[in-house]
């Protein structure tokens, strides 16, 4: 299952029409959409946005088809604070079920993140619509508060009651949800940039028995060499990973986890299957010990359950019995053995999600 966000089109809007049932009217659109409606919609946001207007929408695909949309807008008031941003989601009554929502909400705060639009990502959610808070929670968000609306009215003519999902996009984001971070220590998503990061994390996971070297580091890396790991992460379909960071004036990077999908002719010690991707996990060797490595992964394992991952792989040297007896305390299991280790790999327990939310 790859889902991706592209830029939504006029082209668009019979597949976003089809993709309407009553949730979506009642939640989102407020009213039945039309193909001519939708498309001139579309147009009237690109021309908006010529004009200076911060709203943004995206249509959810899904293997080759726009099965949904999802928007941000940091000029929302209703409900937020300061540096919020509304986001609102919707997807056709075929995909639910899935995690298509939850992934669509997770990769459009990246983007938001990476643009810098705003502090924090917000999901408001009628009270009477329990579904839209269950992805919020999903896609880590956690809940702030309820507010009576100043703009959305029920059939009756009474104010709607909105309950507030916020997820914080610069420090003290929760991807993954879970127990809270240990003092001193935060995680975020790995995101396109953080190369750098990553190939530290990988050297440290290839020399797990070894005190870190930067010297040998900067050698490895001057020889440019392709790096199936790391090259060009988040540019790829799939690619998800977690980072931990020590908190404070200095904070810096101080251990990783992530996950990608390789094929039957490029791939490297932990492949199973084109359909299951290859975790790798280092935590620095001063760090080690803390429970950072666990926190990663239990991170990691809840994220790939929620876009739909059916099974995860990875690859461990036989003498490192502190890696060997997390993964086996998580239920990875030996599959095979290579010359240096084993390939283990995990069948997961899928969570599902709902399709639609109020926009607001």
């Amino acid at each position: 299952m790859r889902v991706t966000l592209q830029p939504l089109r006029p082209s668009d809007a019979a597949a976003v029409v089809a993709a309407e049932d009553e949730a979506t009217v009642r939640w989102l659109s407020g009213g039945r959409s039309t193909v001519e409606g939708t498309a001139d919609f579309v147009r009237r946001l690109d021309r908006e946005a010529e004009q200076g207007a911060a709203k943004r929408a995206f249509g959810i695909w899904l293997d080759g088809a726009c099965v949904g949309t999802v928007d941000y807008d940091p000029d929302v008031t209703d409900g937020l604070e300061p540096g919020d941003v509304n986001i609102a989601y919707g997807v056709a009554p075929r995909v639910r079920g899935r995690g298509i929502a939850v992934r669509a909400v997770e990769l459009l705060c990246e983007v938001v993140r990476e643009r810098g639009i705003g502090g924090r990502a917000v999901i408001r959610a009628d009270v009477r619509n329990p579904a839209s808070t269950r992805v919020a929670e999903k896609a880590g968000f956690t809940y702030l508060r309820d507010v009576t609306s100043s703009t959305e009215r029920q059939d009756d003519g009474a104010p709607v009651t909105l309950r507030v999902y916020g997820r914080e996009l610069v420090h003290g984001s929760r991807p993954g949800g879970g127990a809270t971070d240990p003092e001193g220590v935060s995680c975020r998503l790995a995101a396109p940039g953080d190369d750098e990061i990553l190939r530290r994390a990988l050297h440290m996971a290839w020399r797990w028995d070894r005190e870190w070297d930067e010297a040998d580091f900067r050698h490895h890396v001057s020889r440019d060499a392709p790096d199936l790991y790391v090259d060009h992460f988040g540019m790829r379909a799939g690619d998800t990973g977690i980072l931990a960071m020590a908190t404070g004036p200095d904070e810096r990077p101080i251990g990783a986890a992530w996950y990608r999908y390789f094929s039957n002719d490029r791939h490297r010690e932990g492949f199973v299957d084109e359909c299951t991707p290859e975790i790798v996990l280092a935590v620095g060797p001063e760090h080690r010990g803390q429970g950072i490595g666990g926190l990663l992964l239990e991170r990691l394992l809840d994220l790939a359950r929620r876009r739909g991952v059916a099974r995860l792989s990875l690859h461990v040297d036989l003498g490192n019995d502190r890696a060997l007896s997390l993964y086996r305390s998580r239920g990875f299991a030996p599959v095979s053995q290579t010359r240096k280790g084993l390939v283990m790999s995990l069948q997961m327990q899928l969570d599902s999600d709902a399709g639609a939310h109020d926009s607001a």
